[in-house]
């Protein structure tokens, strides 16, 4: 949705994300996308939109192209000895059973737009988004602050000292 959004029906971005990292406990939810400094404050919105957009429903189409994506895509993650090795791994980090990605498939083909739905409203929380923005605040920190979204913290990078810059050598 995120995608369809803000690049193809928008044009804001060259793509956009969404997704959890995954952890052995809780892990965090964060959508992503590169904008230009004029369009930072519309596609935020559209993205938490989108995101509260989830929480309502989600098409039984939509539904069937997700999961027919993580099906068939799945082979391909372990097209390398290297991908292999990091899956297998990651069983092993997560404590997770050794049948796990024999059942991954099935799992994905047995998830109903009802369990999207319900996962959604349990773990989307747009309302709660922590939104970490990286550009020229004083750009679009007027659109930001007339969206309302919350309180506003701006750190700025410290000026470069005159006659401080840095050479090939200096670490960045």
């Amino acid at each position: 949705r995120l995608n369809r959004k803000l690049r193809e029906e928008k044009g804001y971005t060259y793509g956009a994300s969404a997704g959890f990292d995954l952890r052995r406990a809780a892990g965090p939810f964060a959508a992503r996308a590169a904008v230009n400094t004029a369009v930072t404050v519309p596609a935020v919105m559209d993205i938490l939109a989108e995101l509260d957009g989830i929480r309502s429903g989600v098409t039984e189409a939509e539904v069937g192209e997700a999961r027919d994506y993580l099906v068939g895509v799945f082979p391909l993650r372990f097209e390398t000895a290297g991908a292999v090795v990091g899956a297998l791994g990651g069983l092993v980090v997560q404590g997770l059973p050794d049948d796990e990605l024999s059942r991954y498939r099935p799992a994905i083909q047995a998830v109903s737009r009802d369990d999207v739905i319900a996962a959604a409203r349990a773990h989307i929380r747009p309302d709660e988004a922590a939104i970490v923005l990286v550009g020229a605040a004083d750009a679009f920190l007027p659109a930001l602050e007339a969206a309302g979204l919350g309180a506003i913290t701006i750190e700025r990078d410290p000026a470069p000292e005159a006659g401080s810059e840095a050479t090939d050598g200096d670490a960045a």
